[in-house]
């Protein structure tokens, strides 16, 4: 399984919404190809979108960590604000540490369904 990792955060619910849609176009692009994918963002933006979970409520943090924990690589993808992103740079971090091979996705073919899997 390979976990997605993407920025969400922002204070304009339309920046996250875009932002998560952009994240299910690339997990179901991948998924195309071939790859097992989990995108903490896909699986929990209609719950935040829904205020089910308030979307910077700190539970997210540690149910994202058990499935990146879980995962064998962790993707990035290089959305606009992904260097930014606290979320992104702890996920990052934590592969690191954890001996995870962190991969980086291209979203330049987002919709072509060719994304590009880069080792940066």
């Amino acid at each position: 399984m390979n976990y997605l990792c993407s920025p969400y955060s922002h204070k304009r619910s339309s920046v996250r919404n875009a932002r998560a849609h952009l994240a299910r176009a690339a997990r179901d692009a991948l998924t195309k190809q071939g790859h097992v994918v989990f995108s903490p963002i896909v699986e929990s933006h209609s719950m935040a979108a829904w205020r089910v979970l308030v979307w910077n409520d700190p539970w997210w943090y540690e149910w994202s960590m058990d499935f990146l924990r879980h995962a064998d690589e962790v993707w990035v993808l290089m959305l606009d604000g992904w260097r930014e992103s606290t979320g992104v740079c702890d996920e990052i971090r934590v592969a690191k540490e954890l001996g995870k091979r962190v991969r980086y996705v291209d979203p330049k073919n987002l919709y072509t369904g060719l994304l590009t899997i880069l080792r940066l």
